[in-house]
């Protein structure tokens, strides 16, 4: 099984402004994203069973959301523009935005990294399979600003479910905000019982700067 994400924590754009004949460039937190607020409802296909293997996704398609087919939810923006020397020319973009391509919480003033986009895949069927093997590439920034410390991606595998009807959700990877690299493989490779079943689910999620 190969899945290719592609992760940038955080995008900046440049403000720029003249007055009396003096001028100056101004880096800022994104906090706004117009693509994605004119593309938010469009309506695609959501996937009712569950996916049989291979699932892959390299978010090459001409769209600003996850394939529905694939991809539970829409808060990550998948693009062409911001990731250097990409593997495919599709990323899917994690930051501090949600699908309406505005900050999750303007007011939050803390220095802590909050959740912020998460990309959650259909269920799928992994009851035949006696071993999953995941794979993925990512990048921290792009050509985004350097994610803080605090900043993390996350892989979570689901187990099951809970009394109370929820997934429970085990993490199997993380990696904390680093300054630029290329794009990086990671490779998993499982055969725990508890992620071998017909309703399978992974997600990534990022903790970010929810202001922006």
């Amino acid at each position: 099984m190969r899945i290719n994400i592609f992760i940038i924590y955080k995008l900046l754009f440049i403000w720029m402004f003249s007055l009396n004949l003096y001028s100056q460039e101004i880096v800022k937190d994104l906090i706004y994203n117009p693509y994605l607020d004119f593309n938010v409802n469009k309506k695609t296909h959501e996937s009712k069973s569950a996916l049989s293997l291979p699932f892959i996704d390299d978010f090459s398609y001409a769209k600003s959301f996850p394939d529905t087919i694939l991809w539970k939810n829409r808060s990550v923006f998948v693009n062409r523009n911001y990731a250097i020397n990409p593997i495919t020319i599709g990323v899917a973009t994690f930051d501090g935005l949600d699908k309406y391509g505005r900050a999750y919480d303007m007011s939050y003033t803390g220095l802590e990294s909050r959740n912020a986009d998460t990309l959650t895949s259909q269920k799928i069927d992994l009851s035949t399979s006696d071993t999953i093997y995941f794979m993925f590439y990512y990048q921290a920034q792009g050509i985004g600003n350097d994610p803080q410390i605090s900043d993390s991606i996350i892989l979570d595998f689901s187990s099951g479910i809970d009394s109370n009807g929820n997934v429970i959700w085990n993490t199997v990877w993380r990696k904390e905000g680093t300054v630029l690299h290329e794009f990086k493989k990671h490779v998993l490779i499982s055969s725990d019982s508890n992620y071998l079943t017909n309703e399978f689910q992974f997600r990534f999620r990022n903790l970010a700067t929810v202001s922006g």
